[in-house]
């Protein structure tokens, strides 16, 4: 647990929501993903948005860590 909250915590000690918006927009999709993988009992592919929907969150979160420093 507390490894979550030092990875959610920016280096000044502040909580980093950018951080946190990242997080979610890769792993909530890949989650849900997931689970109608095992329900369904077969794999499909990721659906075509979700590589452009992670790229745009890192390309932010990139660009952001950039203009910070």
């Amino acid at each position: 647990m507390k490894f979550l909250i030092n990875f959610f915590q920016d280096p000044n000690g502040d909580s980093s929501m950018m951080r946190l918006a990242v997080f979610l927009v890769i792993c909530v999709p890949l989650a849900i993903w997931a689970a109608m993988a095992l329900k369904s009992g077969h794999l499909t592919n990721l659906p075509g948005g979700y590589t452009e929907s992670v790229m745009a969150a890192l390309g932010l979160k990139c660009w952001q860590n950039y203009t910070e420093k």
